[in-house]
C-alpha cells in the first residue's frame, strides 16, 4: 500500500509539474501575443489622442480665424454703410451751402405732394433769392459772393423750423417747403427771416436783402404749377422794389 501510494503521488506530482509547465508556456505564448497587440492598441491610442489634440488646436486657430474673419466683414460693413452714407448724402446736398441739392428738393417736394393727397395736410412754399447779387460778385468777387451764399444760408436755417425743409435751386435762388403750415403762417415766417436778413447779415460787403415769393399747394396741381407760382410771387416782391414778401395763390 505504501508502494502504491508513493507511485500516485509520484504521478500526481508529475501531471501537476506538466500542467504548471503548459500553463506557464500557455501564459508565455500567450504573453507574446497579447502584449504586441497592447502595445499596438497603445500606440494606436496615442497617435488618435495626438491627432485629436492636433485637431482642437487646428479647430481652435480656425475659431480665431472665423472670430477675424466676421469682426473684419463687421467693420467693412461698417465703412461700407458709411461710404453710402456720405454718398447719398453728397448726392442730395448742395456743394457749397451744404443744404438740399435741387434733385434732393424736388424730391422732397413730390414726398410733400403724396402726403398733402394723403392727410389733407396743407403745406406752403416759399421761393426767394439775394436781390442784386450778380452786383455784389461783380463788386467784391465770387469768393465774397459765396461768402454771402453761405452766410445767408446759415441765417435762415437758424429762423426756420426742424420740419421745414431748405434747398437751393440753383444760384442765389432758394426754395423752403413749410408742411403743415397755412399761408397766412407762412408769410409771416417768412417776414420774420426777411427781417432778420436786413437787420442782421453781419458781412463787410453791400448791404444784403432778399426777396421772397409764397404760395401754397393747391389740391391736384403739378410739382411745376405750384413752382410757377412761387416763382410770379417772387418776381412780383422782385417788381414792387425788393426786399418784399409777395404772395401770388
Amino acid at each position: 500500500m505504501t508502494a502504491q501510494n508513493s507511485e500516485r503521488t509520484k504521478k500526481s506530482r508529475n501531471k501537476e509539474i506538466k500542467t504548471k509547465v503548459r500553463n506557464d508556456n500557455l501564459l508565455k505564448t500567450s504573453t507574446q501575443i497579447i502584449n504586441p497587440a497592447i502595445e499596438y492598441q497603445k500606440e494606436k491610442f496615442n497617435k488618435i489622442n495626438n491627432e485629436n489634440e492636433n485637431l482642437k488646436t487646428e479647430n481652435a486657430e480656425y475659431k480665431i480665424m472665423y472670430e477675424n474673419v466676421v469682426m473684419h466683414a463687421a467693420v467693412l460693413d461698417n465703412e461700407l454703410e458709411k461710404k453710402v452714407q456720405e454718398i447719398t448724402k453728397v448726392s442730395s446736398t448742395d456743394f457749397l451751402t451744404k443744404i438740399f441739392n435741387r434733385k434732393k428738393l424736388y424730391e422732397s417736394f413730390l414726398s410733400e405732394i403724396e402726403r398733402k393727397k394723403r392727410y389733407h395736410a396743407d403745406f406752403s412754399i416759399t421761393m426767394f433769392d439775394i436781390d442784386h447779387f450778380k452786383q455784389i460778385n461783380d463788386n467784391h468777387g465770387h469768393d465774397n459772393g459765396d461768402i454771402v451764399l453761405v452766410e445767408t444760408v446759415q441765417l435762415v436755417q437758424s429762423l426756420i423750423r426742424s420740419t421745414d425743409i431748405f434747398g437751393r435751386l440753383g444760384g442765389d435762388e432758394f426754395i423752403i417747403l413749410m408742411p403743415n403750415t397755412v399761408l397766412s403762417v407762412a408769410r409771416k415766417m417768412v417776414e420774420r427771416i426777411k427781417k432778420r436778413i436786413e437787420e442782421k447779415f453781419k458781412i463787410s460787403i453791400d448791404k444784403v436783402t432778399c426777396s421772397f415769393g409764397v404760395t401754397k399747394y393747391n389740391n391736384n396741381e403739378t410739382m411745376k404749377d405750384c413752382l410757377i407760382r412761387a416763382d410770379k410771387a417772387l418776381y412780383k416782391a422782385k417788381n414792387s422794389g425788393r426786399n418784399k414778401v409777395a404772395m401770388f395763390q
